[in-house]
């Protein structure tokens, strides 16, 4: 799944930690029998390490792998490692970035599906500001977001098999409905944000 949301920033906050850790993206998607992790930085303070997690409920995660940060770095840098033991079926990734101090923060959730997964009814949930999608169309079908009027709220295509992760950060608390077709079939789910 690749997630589209803005670059946004880690920090630790505390006296000894005044400079963030800029996270302009973090990816997981499949790749062949593994999970493709890919992130990047604009810049890092005090960053010792990243530790990759994963969960099979998005509730529950475990570290699949630790990566070292680079300190201090005001050069964009990027990261990538591969989970050579994924889940089948659904999974769920996040980055977690820890200070020389032991301060950790983590990133937004990404889903994977690894399989087939044509058959699958539309299923939502809403996690760190994020609508996350999985269901049984193919990648380059197309979703439309709109509120309970009928009103667009955005559109794009879908750019993974099986999952979908859209931001939602300028979104007002309510009820939302998701739409989901590739040309032939239509299934719509709503969602409370």
């Amino acid at each position: 799944v690749q997630t589209l949301f803005s670059p946004w920033t880690l920090a630790s906050i505390n006296a000894q930690n005044p400079l963030p850790i800029t996270l302009i993206d973090f990816t997981a998607k499949p790749e062949g029998p593994y999970v493709r992790l890919d992130w990047s930085t604009a810049s890092e303070r005090n960053n010792d390490f990243f530790t990759v997690e994963r969960s099979a409920d998005g509730i529950l995660f475990s570290p699949v792998l630790t990566v070292p940060g680079a300190g201090y770095s005001d050069l964009p840098l990027s990261y990538s490692d591969l989970d050579r033991a994924p889940l089948m079926g659904v999974s769920y990734y996040r980055l977690r970035q820890t200070d020389y101090d032991g301060t950790s923060t983590l990133s937004p959730v990404v889903s994977v599906v690894m399989g087939r997964t044509i058959d699958r009814p539309l299923s939502l949930f809403v996690a760190h500001g994020q609508l996350n999608a999985l269901h049984g169309f193919p990648a380059g079908s197309r979703y439309e977001l709109l509120d309970m009027t009928g009103r667009l709220i955005g559109a794009g295509a879908v750019q993974q098999e099986g999952s979908l992760s859209i931001p939602l950060p300028a979104l007002q608390s309510g009820a939302y409905l998701l739409r989901l077709t590739d040309g032939g079939r239509v299934e719509s789910s709503r969602f409370v944000y």
